[in-house]
């Protein structure tokens, strides 16, 4: 097994260093080896075990996760012009058992998701960019909101 995934790995970074460093998945090992996947071959990361697996169009390699230092992501664009700045202004706070939400877009999504990606709350904010999200009859755990914009973790009091 060690030496199919040697193999393997020797292969993945001859045809992973022909590709361009812009949008891809670098895979950093604690030996200093990094070994970048291109975007355009679909790199799917998943872990089985003690291992990590990276799974491409063209191969699957597997690391030992006590090997890897990290991995890192490279989206740098060509053009720096095409990303447009966003201020968001929204606020979040607790009033009551209730969120109350201003500074949003009108008419902007937002939901509440609990930690197993269930959809438990879903409203838009009003004319004004404002909403008042219930807590009733959620249970007292750890939620994520997700705006437009953003998104964070919240705990029920």
């Amino acid at each position: 097994m060690e030496v199919k995934t040697i193999l393997l790995t020797l292969s993945l970074m001859l045809s992973a260093s022909t590709v361009s460093a812009q949008n891809s998945l670098a895979v950093h090992q604690q030996d200093g080896q990094v070994t970048v996947f291109s975007f355009t071959e679909k790199p799917v990361v998943t872990y089985s075990d003690n291992e990590l697996v990276l799974t491409t169009r063209k191969t699957a390699v597997q690391y030992p996760l006590y090997k890897l230092k990290k991995l890192t992501f490279d989206t740098a664009w060509d053009d720096p012009s095409c990303i447009e700045e966003q201020i968001v202004n929204a606020k979040f706070r607790f009033q009551g058992n209730a969120i109350v939400v201003t500074g949003c877009k009108p008419g902007a999504q937002l939901m509440v998701f609990d930690l197993k990606g269930k959809k438990t709350c879903q409203l838009r904010t009003d004319d004004k960019g404002c909403a008042t999200i219930s807590l009733n009859g959620l249970r007292k755990q750890v939620y994520v909101m997700k705006t437009d914009h953003c998104s964070f973790k919240f705990r029920k009091p």
